[in-house]
């Protein structure tokens, strides 16, 4: 049967994942090394409950910054956020955070370099620092260099294992560099968890079953993902799979 594979590197797709990882979950859900006490209540819009060194020790005016940056890129007005970000920084050079948070709004301002360049040197700060890792991962994964994205995603991943929108994207990764096994199994982690907004791991799965000559699975996960996401950008592919293999059972039958 003829399919054709999904495209190499969805940017819509990469973009909604980056945007809901790093914002709504990353760190609300995984601790930093270098890590101290928690914070005030309300000391930062998306900190996690465990704040690193650093943050405990950047002066006031750069939290006030970073807080403001961070509003900015929550309404994806990415060259304001980057203004903040750098002057959160020109009062604390050591606030990896910032360094962290500039390199995302560099990368949904497609500035890749400059987002290499920050996330770098937010690790070089905190070799701790998941979440410049996670955005390296997913820097490399927007490059197509999957391989080396799979390296900063697993990382990302080592404070906590179940961080659903980092396992998406390495799954995604592990499909395109053709380790279906391995993709197949990431994309299933992602489904056993709470995954509405991570719809696309089903057709990551399906591809993989695909390429591991499991047509009759694949179709579940396309009905699955057909159930979830009825509208999404990949529902027209998922109902011409079906159809295609409605139309090559009943010609069997026949």
């Amino acid at each position: 049967m003829q399919h054709s594979e999904l495209p190499p590197a969805p940017p819509a797709v990469l973009a909604l994942l980056l945007i809901l990882v790093l914002f709504s979950m990353a760190r609300a859900q995984q601790p930093q090394q270098n890590h101290a006490v928690s914070p005030p209540a309300g000391d930062r819009v998306f900190s996690s409950n465990i704040m690193s060194v650093n943050d405990l020790a950047a002066p006031k005016k750069a939290r006030a910054e970073l807080h403001q940056g961070l509003l900015h890129c929550d309404n994806r007005r990415w060259n304001d956020s980057i203004k903040h970000f750098q002057k959160a920084l020109e009062y604390y050079s050591k606030y990896d955070s910032a360094y962290y948070d500039l390199g995302i709004a560099y990368l949904q301002g497609n500035q890749p370099e400059q987002a290499r360049e920050t996330f770098t040197k937010a690790l070089e700060i905190n070799p701790g620092n998941y979440l410049a890792e996670l955005g390296m991962g997913i820097l490399l994964t927007q490059e197509g260099r999957y391989a080396e994205a799979e390296i900063f995603l697993k990382k990302s991943l080592a404070p906590d294992p179940r961080n659903v929108g980092a396992l998406a994207i390495l799954a995604f990764s592990q499909l395109q560099r053709g380790d279906y096994e391995a993709a197949l199994a990431m994309a299933q982690k992602v489904h056993r968890a709470e995954h509405h907004l991570f719809c696309f791991s089903h057709l990551v799965a399906a591809e993989a079953l695909i390429n591991l000559h499991r047509e009759d699975e694949a179709a579940a996960e396309y009905r699955t993902f057909l159930d979830e996401e009825p509208n999404g950008p990949y529902a027209e592919e998922a109902r011409n799979f079906l159809a295609s293999r409605n139309s090559a059972q009943t010609f069997r039958a026949e």
